[in-house]
C-alpha cells in the first residue's frame, strides 16, 4: 500500500510539474514615437507599447543612444503607451530604441530603432 501511495504522489508530481505552465516573454515593443528633430538640453518625450501572449503587465524602458538607459518604471496593460522623456546634452545623432519586460521578469528583444538629431542652440 505504501509502495502504492508513493507511486502516485511521484505520477502527481510529474504530470503537475510538466503541466505547468511556461511563461512567454513579450514581443519587442513598437518603434518608439518622438521627436527626430531637437535641441541640446530640451527635454523631449517618446512612448512606446508591446504585446504580451500570455496578458501579462508590461513595462517598457528606453535606451537613448548616449549611453543612458532609463529605469523600467511601472508595469501597465499590454498594448498601453508608456511614456518617458529625455534630455540629451551635446549635439549629434542618437538612436532611441525600446525594450520590454513582464511582470514574471522576462524580456523582450529591443525595438526598431527611432533616430534623433540635437542641435547645439538653444531652443
Amino acid at each position: 500500500m505504501r509502495r502504492l501511495a508513493f507511486l502516485f504522489i511521484i505520477v502527481f508530481l510529474v504530470m503537475f510539474y510538466s503541466c505547468k505552465k511556461t511563461n512567454i516573454p513579450p514581443y519587442a515593443p513598437s518603434i518608439p514615437i518622438g521627436e527626430s528633430l531637437g535641441f541640446i538640453n530640451t527635454n523631449y518625450n517618446y512612448n512606446s507599447s508591446a504585446s504580451d501572449i500570455d496578458g501579462d503587465r508590461v513595462a517598457i524602458r528606453f535606451a537613448w543612444g548616449d549611453g543612458d538607459t532609463s529605469s523600467w518604471g511601472f508595469f501597465g496593460a499590454p498594448d498601453s503607451d508608456i511614456t518617458k522623456h529625455h534630455t540629451w546634452t551635446e549635439a549629434g545623432f542618437y538612436i532611441i530604441r525600446a525594450q520590454a519586460k513582464d511582470e514574471h521578469d522576462d524580456v523582450s528583444g529591443w525595438s526598431n530603432l527611432h533616430q534623433i538629431m540635437i542641435s547645439n542652440f538653444n531652443k
